[in-house]
């Protein structure tokens, strides 16, 4: 029942970014989640609730940003909203760059290209991390832990953190990809299976190429990193 609810949102999701044409404002959402994140964890002194640029630059410079897009002191001091706003301001100005030099169609496909392909990879991981809870809880309930609670519980704490992972890597990805307009073009509404730990879809790919990504591969926003060191942390 869990995984049937969690499963039920997650197709909304992606049928969603499927069938429109536009999924700007999904992206946008997404963004500001992960402004909001990285703000307040940035946070200096709680009295005075004002942000540590050098905490906030070693967080998202190279990582949210492409490397130089922002500097330390231009959100050193800032208030909480003034951060997040600045933060989105960068992002916007990232998205219309990639608008304002490709076709339409082609910035449109690249948006739910990567955004598809982060929710696959985090769902199929998370229908893993499910089936090792469920295993897990069924040993504790000979320590008079009730585990069918338990396993709810703890579910909705990981699906809540593969949320917010889903948001994080897409601004990094969408942030710091350069898109790619030579390469062709595969289907991708090919819904996604729920009952193997591999991704079947084929998807269109103005990006990168290959299914998931490993830790020591190359990130695929083009960095020359590796994925742990890049839009994998």
């Amino acid at each position: 029942e869990v995984l049937r609810k969690q499963r039920e949102i997650i197709y909304g999701q992606r049928s969603e970014i499927l069938f429109r044409e536009d999924i700007t404002d999904i992206i946008i959402r997404m963004m500001e989640n992960t402004a909001q994140k990285m703000i307040y964890s940035a946070l200096g002194d709680e009295k005075s609730a004002r942000i540590d640029g050098k905490k906030l630059y070693k967080d998202i410079n190279g990582v949210y940003f492409p490397l130089g897009y922002i500097s330390e002191e231009e959100f050193d001091g800032l208030e909480i909203e003034e951060g997040i706003s600045l933060f989105m301001d960068k992002c916007q100005a990232l998205l219309n760059e990639k608008k304002e030099q490709f076709p339409k169609e082609i910035y449109a496909e690249f948006l739910k290209v990567v955004l598809l392909r982060v929710v696959d990879t985090y769902w199929m991981e998370h229908i893993d991390a499910m089936s090792e809870l469920r295993q897990a809880v069924r040993l504790q309930a000979y320590a008079q832990v009730n585990p069918l609670r338990e396993y709810q519980e703890i579910g909705f704490q990981k699906f809540e953190t593969m949320i917010e992972n889903i948001e994080s890597d897409a601004t990094k990805m969408i942030n710091r990809a350069q898109i790619r307009d030579n390469l062709q073009r595969e289907a991708v509404i090919k819904p996604v299976s729920t009952n193997s730990g591999s991704d079947d879809d084929t998807k269109r790919k103005p990006v990168v190429k290959g299914n998931k990504v490993g830790r020591n591969d190359p990130c695929p926003c083009g960095s020359g990193q590796k994925y742990k060191n890049c839009c994998g942390r």
